[in-house]
């Protein structure tokens, strides 16, 4: 899916999370997805179907569209109120961590306080040695960026 034509990088962000954060919460299921840049215009892609329910988890393969190149990575953590540990779900994961420096692209985290938040690949990190043993990384805060209103 590749709706619309935005002027910056954030914008298409914040696009993509008016577009699918509602129903990632709803659904409770991690929603991820490309940013693309072509000369000075950005769109997004989603790849629907690739969260598992409980927001943590998603495969998903991006598409590569011609004349248009991959800058950034979105993605959604479901309804953190669905988990004992939902401030976890506020937070970039292990494996967001892992994805944006495996990738060197920033990831973007909407939350579900409709705040986007990003991780660049050589941003510090939370160690835990648990952390550090199951996923060779940890968590991290992430750099607020902006909020949005759905309605």
């Amino acid at each position: 899916m590749m709706p619309g034509v935005y002027s910056s990088e954030v914008a298409a962000v914040v696009a993509a999370g008016k577009q699918f954060n509602e129903e990632s919460i709803q659904h409770d299921r991690e929603f991820i997805g490309a940013i693309y840049k072509r000369k000075d215009k950005f769109s997004f892609s989603c790849a629907r179907g690739g969260g598992k329910r409980g927001g943590y988890e998603s495969t998903a393969r991006l598409p590569v569209i011609h004349g248009m190149k991959i800058i950034a990575i979105w993605h959604t953590h479901g309804n953190p109120l669905a988990d004992q540990q939902f401030e976890k779900r506020r937070e970039f994961s292990p494996d967001d961590v892992e994805l944006s420096r495996k990738t060197n692209l920033p990831v973007y985290l909407i939350t579900d306080e409709n705040k986007i938040k990003v991780f660049h690949p050589n941003d510090s990190i939370k160690h835990s040695q648990e952390n550090m043993y199951l996923h060779g990384s940890g968590w991290s805060d992430g750099e607020y960026v902006t909020s949005f209103n759905n309605k």
